[in-house]
């Protein structure tokens, strides 16, 4: 549990990987003397071997964590009342850089210029 925690699995994850609950872990990692990490590390932005599990939903969370919250619009420059999203650039959802901060309606117009521009290459 210590050399799967300090890879940088959450003690959930590592508690996935050896079959036993998070607080099992945290009560075993507590009792090895093991600190847990800082309370700076945010929520999400931990990196752990497990790659092939982690969701679309998550990738976004990642770059909000690592980024912040938009307020912007990259493409059209709107900074009003409305919501704002991280709208990936390339498909490497890997890189939190190759998000860019679009209002709905620009990211919406984004994504479908991508998913045209890929049906027109077959």
């Amino acid at each position: 549990m210590v050399d799967l925690y300090a890879q940088g699995m959450t003690m959930r994850q590592v508690g996935v990987e050896v079959g036993c609950s998070a607080g099992y872990v945290h009560r075993m990692l507590k009792a090895a003397g093991v600190d847990r990490r800082p309370r700076g590390t945010p929520k999400g932005a931990q990196t752990g071997p497990r790659k092939d599990e982690v969701t679309y939903g998550q990738y976004h969370q990642r770059v909000r964590v690592l980024r912040g919250t938009p307020s912007e619009c990259s493409v059209c420059g709107a900074t009003n009342d409305q919501r704002y999203e991280w709208a990936n650039l390339t498909g490497n959802y890997d890189d939190p850089d190759d998000f860019s901060r679009m209002c709905v309606p620009c990211h919406r117009t984004y994504d479908a210029a991508r998913r045209k521009a890929r049906t027109d290459e077959t």
